[in-house]
């Protein structure tokens, strides 16, 4: 919920997903050509692994194709994880709150 919040365009905009099975199919990046003694960038696009185009890539983010996959709301989802984490707290007497105070302490040592 709070790339939401924080992103201008999602703010307007988008659609939750809860992915039950992905395949990896390729990458996104930089294409090149051969031009001379080095390459020659020409263009960004998607790439998939089967393609002969792949060796020509310099790849800057990986790309997956959802298989099986569900629409959800965001809202209700978040929602529903709130009032089980008061739950679980309420019934562990506050050591959720503990728990991640210690996780948090965790993280953020150097």
């Amino acid at each position: 919920m709070a790339s939401v919040g924080a992103c201008p365009y999602l703010r307007e905009r988008y659609l939750a997903l809860r992915v039950r099975q992905f395949a990896v199919a390729g990458v996104h990046g930089a294409l090149y050509r051969p031009g001379g003694p080095f390459p020659v960038a020409y263009g960004v696009d998607g790439v998939s692994f089967g393609s002969g185009r792949i060796g020509w890539v310099l790849a800057a983010q990986l790309m997956v194709r959802l298989e099986e996959f569900t629409e959800v709301d965001l809202e209700a989802e978040h929602a529903a994880y709130l009032r089980r984490a008061e739950t679980r707290e309420r019934d562990l007497g506050g050591a959720g709150t503990d728990e991640r105070l210690r996780l948090g302490e965790y993280l953020s040592s150097p």
